[in-house]
């Protein structure tokens, strides 16, 4: 593996506001929490984005001076994409999933975008369910399957399969 591919995995989640793993909440007992984090803060992306305007609407003037309009059409809405895209940030910087691991249940408790949904299987009859590349991880018990660690990198998410099949496996007397 060269340098390069070993640095894009080790900030891929702190530069894309990815998701990061938490494993044995200490508060709750067993289980594990997924939190979204951001390496910048809500004023640091709104003064780049404040930056980013004032640069490509100064150019779009500029070239609307010269007499090429529609250069500013097109930098007015090249800013209300970005515009868009920080909006739908803002609405994910909550995002968190929590599953805890109790005697006779598996709570599942999942935040994303302003939608908050909760679910208890029961303990015993839960089944880990992974694909074979290992994209996609869910829980499943009478007929409800719920799919966690959406927003996991692939390495967060086969270590977090191999620890909830440890888990499962650990039945209390």
């Amino acid at each position: 593996m060269n340098t390069l591919t070993a640095a894009y995995q080790y900030f891929e989640p702190l530069v894309s506001g990815g998701m990061v793993l938490h494993l044995e909440d200490p508060v709750r007992a067993s289980g594990f929490s997924i939190v979204r984090h951001y390496s910048t803060t809500f004023l640091q992306r709104a003064g780049l984005y404040a930056a980013t305007c004032i640069i490509v609407l100064g150019v779009g003037i500029a070239c609307a001076q010269l007499g090429a309009w529609p250069v500013l059409l097109c930098c007015a809405c090249e800013m209300a994409a970005m515009l868009y895209v920080w909006l739908e940030i803002e609405r994910h910087k909550d995002d968190c999933e929590t599953v805890t691991i109790q005697d006779d249940s598996v709570v599942i408790a999942i935040s994303r975008r302003e939608l908050q949904w909760r679910c208890s299987l029961q303990r015993y009859w839960a089944r880990l369910i992974c694909s074979p590349d290992g994209e996609r991880i869910a829980l499943r018990s009478h007929g409800n399957e719920v799919e966690i660690g959406v927003g996991l990198v692939k390495r967060d998410k086969l270590l977090l399969a191999r620890y909830l099949a440890a888990q499962l496996l650990l039945r209390p007397l």
